[in-house]
């Protein structure tokens, strides 16, 4: 299951058939391809920053004689995009006005999209979504029991050594 985070276009309160949905995650389009991925999803100011350092790399290389560093470069910046190349793309949104409607977790892109638009007869706001815990220990010698040992085992909460 991935999770799914649903963004809306400005002005938009409620659930709008133009919301973006993105999934959150690694991209092995944007490991492999990096800067085609950056300039697929409209990130042209991500793109050219990467078109930028990637010859200032190369230039670099070529003034210093250090004939790697093109590619750690490459390797450095294939996987931040790998890895944080879809939240650029929701940050861009971001940026431009847009909201997180929602974090949807699902199977697949058309299960995140089901669950987003379905109609529920009830308001989910004035549901919990989880009954209320009551925290409090059944009878106080088990709450005294539990304080008396050390939390994790590294340091007595009382300042000696577990």
């Amino acid at each position: 299951m991935a999770s799914y985070l649903i963004v809306n276009p400005p002005g938009v309160t409620g659930k709008d058939e133009r919301a973006v949905i993105v999934r959150d995650g690694f991209s092995i389009f944007g490991l492999c391809l990096p800067l085609i991925f950056l300039l697929w999803h409209r990130l042209w100011l991500a793109g050219l920053i990467f078109v930028v350092l990637a010859l200032g790399a190369s230039i670099l290389a070529r003034s210093t004689g250090i004939a790697i560093l093109p590619t750690i470069f490459w390797i450095v910046s294939s996987l931040y995009v790998g890895l944080e190349g879809k939240y650029l793309r929701v940050a861009t949104f971001l940026a431009r006005g847009w909201k997180i409607a929602a974090i949807v977790t699902a199977g697949s892109l058309g299960e995140a999209e089901a669950i987003y638009f379905e109609d529920e007869g009830e308001d989910r706001q004035n549901k919990p979504a989880h009954p209320p815990i009551d925290w409090a220990p059944a009878d106080s010698s088990q709450a005294l029991k539990a304080s008396q040992g050390p939390a994790i085992g590294l340091v007595n909460p009382f300042g000696g050594r577990g």
